[in-house]
């Protein structure tokens, strides 16, 4: 410890480390990505114009999920605010009983991919 120009004992000052920041680069190449895979909410499957998409964490943060491609999604604001911190299930049951359906859009995607059709 150092003494001051007065004679009495100063402690160190201890600065914060720096604490790495992400570029927000990052995140609009990421809305970007996400955007160019489908154009379609990922629930209700309404067709979305850039600026009004929202992105979705199918498995929510709150449970665990991670900012990875595969855990996200496009998805306009309403089913995203509907959604929330549910989980798929979950909000299967909230979305059957808000859109009078049963199928998400992403399950219709890939039935008619497979030549079946949505019931």
């Amino acid at each position: 410890m150092k003494k001051n120009r007065h004679g009495i004992l100063q402690m160190p000052i201890r600065r914060p480390k720096k604490v790495p920041t992400v570029e927000i680069d990052y995140w609009d190449r990421l809305r970007e990505t996400v955007y160019s895979r489908s154009q379609h909410c990922y629930y209700c499957g309404r067709y979305l114009l850039f600026l009004e998409f929202t992105v979705d964490h199918i498995c929510p943060r709150a449970l665990g999920g991670r900012d990875h491609l595969d855990n996200l999604a496009t998805c306009c604001e309403k089913c995203n605010n509907l959604k929330g911190q549910l989980t798929l299930e979950e909000f299967r049951i909230a979305f059957e009983n808000f859109y009078n359906r049963n199928l998400f859009y992403y399950e219709q995607e890939k039935l008619t991919e497979l030549g079946q059709s949505p019931k």
